[in-house]
């Protein structure tokens, strides 16, 4: 159901409308940079006890088609601000040097930037994901299956206007390129729409896998420059750091959703010698085999009745799995069962996964069922994913009491 009052939660300290009976003109300006917000400021008023409970998306726009779109919303609305500005300009072209020159061109609190909406004053991105206009429909949706609503997303302030590449002549073109560029790199675009190249839509390809034989088959396709696009994303280290402290050089360990084989080097590099891994992809196993630190690897899948038996590991460590489209929650259940009582589970999850999924049920019943006992959870930290900047991860440590 759409909210048509302010939830008193989010309500946000604001000015008076009137001064006696007089309009307040601070009202005025207040309302106006409400409507378009920077994430920064709404987090700033909201305090972090909020902020950081809650699931923040935002969606973004190619830059040249937006200032396209920006051109015919300003002339069609007499009443908006910079309308008689714009209209005097007499042409697109004159418009988008008018853009590049003008400190605040856009209307009601907009930035030129889109980034500077959704990232904090060094850069770091502060909302839990980003969808882009282009795919609209997919990626709303993909934001109400995470905080699990039913809800369909209206198409209001329509515009009537050509293809946005019809207005731009190379001038124009080169110069949103050059002003607009932290938009164009960070959020994938180029002139034409979105960018293709095979690292970004292998890495969206992952995540949007509609079964698990879809995924397996992407990570096929991509388990030879793995490594190469992606580096040591996930949290690798952080994880290992975690698992050393609970067990064992001489402990049998279980990497589930080993991929590549980057925690196993890691724990190799550390004296970890007994320790197996398990993918459910063939590519990504035999780039694992290449790295010569697993006494055996099989091809599962998470969410699967594994084949181990029940009490078969010390422990296990599950690095950047649990996300979109990769392994459910149910796969906990499993990992309990093939570790051994007093064994540890050590994993990581991005905090509002943690919270807008059912993890946090299945984490909590774990635990109430007496099957598992929380032991340590880590700060937030930077994921490292290059091609999504400012997704934090943590990690988790459980300890098993009983696997049956």
């Amino acid at each position: 159901m759409p909210l048509t009052t302010e939830p008193e939660k989010f309500r946000m300290r604001r000015p008076p409308k009137l001064n006696g009976e007089r309009p307040n003109p601070m009202y005025g300006v207040w309302e106006t940079i409400l409507l378009h917000a920077k994430a920064r400021d709404v987090q700033k008023e909201l305090g972090p006890g909020i902020w950081d409970e809650y699931y923040k998306f935002a969606f973004v726009r190619n830059p040249w088609d937006l200032q396209v779109s920006m051109y015919h919303f300003i002339l069609r609305e007499p009443e908006a601000p910079k309308h008689r500005e714009v209209k005097a300009l007499g042409s697109f072209e004159k418009f988008v040097d008018w853009v590049v020159a003008t400190d605040d061109p856009y209307p009601k609190g907009i930035t030129k930037l889109q980034s500077e909406m959704v990232t904090d004053t060094e850069g770091g991105l502060l909302v839990d994901f980003v969808g882009r206009y282009e795919t609209l429909a997919a990626d709303f949706a993909h934001v109400a299956e995470t905080i699990q609503i039913d809800a369909e997303l209206p198409h209001l302030n329509r515009s009537s206007h050509r293809d946005y590449r019809c207005y731009y002549t190379p001038h124009t073109k080169d110069l949103v390129a050059e002003h607009f560029r932290t938009d164009i790199e960070s959020f994938g675009y180029c002139f034409d729409g979105i960018r293709t190249d095979a690292k970004v839509t292998a890495v969206g390809a992952v995540f949007e896998a509609r079964n698990t034989e879809e995924l397996a088959a992407r990570y096929d396709e991509w388990a030879a420059k793995y490594e190469e696009d992606m580096g040591d994303h996930g949290g690798p280290r952080e994880a290992v750091e975690a698992l050393i402290r609970y067990a064992g050089r001489d402990a049998r360990i279980l990497d589930a959703g080993c991929g590549t084989g980057i925690n196993g080097t890691l724990l190799a590099e550390r004296g970890y010698v007994d320790l197996e891994g398990l993918d459910l992809s063939a590519g990504m196993l035999r780039e694992a085999q290449k790295k010569g630190c697993y006494k055996a690897l099989r091809r599962e899948s998470l969410g699967d009745r594994l084949s181990f038996a029940s009490g078969t590991f010390d422990a296990v460590v599950v690095v950047g799995v649990f996300a979109r489209a990769h392994a459910p929650s149910r796969s906990l259940y499993e990992l309990v069962r093939v570790t051994k009582p007093g064994g540890f589970i050590v994993f990581t999850l991005r905090p509002e996964f943690h919270v807008a999924t059912d993890f946090q049920s299945t984490m909590t019943e774990l635990a109430t069922a007496g099957r598992w006992r929380h032991v340590e959870t880590s700060a937030p930290f930077d994921g490292r994913y290059r091609e999504f900047p400012g997704i934090n991860l943590q990690v988790w440590v459980y300890q098993v009491v009983a696997n049956e």
